[in-house]
């Protein structure tokens, strides 16, 4: 499994033109039908909050609007992110997601998340909205996919680790005389595979 971040941009000359645009592509990430062809209302999240554009209707729209037209630079960047993991939920591709953004110095992003019952491909992953001073670098996506990967293997140590617990845990015989149980590292986690796809457009 290896992280897989492909990125676009536009240069946008108002204001009023990067609202209209981002709102265009929450449109798309969050309507965008399921793997059983049905219109979906999925969660846009920021930073600071959470809004579902059918559920929450004219208000969240235009919630979301001030926010990119407040927001700093010319360029709006649509990203996805994807761990490699086909066996991520919802909230873990969220979860991911968010650290692998925020990890990487990105504080002001709109975020859906295509996974579980709301995905449309056997691949989990992220649309994220990322509005910037300048174009996001060969290096910085390089590196965001670093952070995906460390990311990924940190949680699958995490779960490693848990579901050694509750083996040792259910093995321990009773009245084992007071002898703690040592848990052993997850060291032994297979190393992925690293690649980069990277996709460029104006």
């Amino acid at each position: 499994m290896a992280t897989v971040v492909k990125a676009r941009y536009r240069r946008v000359s108002s204001a009023s033109g990067k609202a209209a645009a981002g709102m265009s592509s929450l449109d798309y990430f969050a309507g965008r039908p399921d793997r059983d062809m049905q219109r979906m209302d999925r969660e846009i999240l920021t930073a600071e909050g959470r809004y579902r554009l059918e559920r929450d209707g004219e208000q969240a729209r235009q919630q979301l609007s001030k926010e990119l037209e407040a927001s700093k630079g010319q360029y709006l960047h649509t990203l996805v992110l994807s761990s490699g993991n086909q066996d991520m939920t919802r909230l873990e591709t969220e979860r991911w997601a968010r650290n692998v953004l925020e990890q990487s110095k990105i504080d002001s992003y709109m975020l859906v998340v295509h996974a579980g019952k709301e995905g449309h491909t056997q691949n989990p992953h992220a649309h994220v909205l990322v509005p910037t001073n300048r174009p996001l670098t060969v290096p910085q996506l390089e590196e965001m996919r670093r952070v995906g990967d460390r990311e990924q293997d940190l949680m699958l140590k995490v779960e490693y680790g848990l579901k050694r617990d509750v083996q040792d845990v259910s093995s321990t015989p009773k009245g084992g005389g007071g002898k703690e149980i040592e848990n052993t590292a997850a060291d032994d986690t297979p190393k992925r595979s690293t690649q980069v796809d990277l996709q460029f457009g104006s």
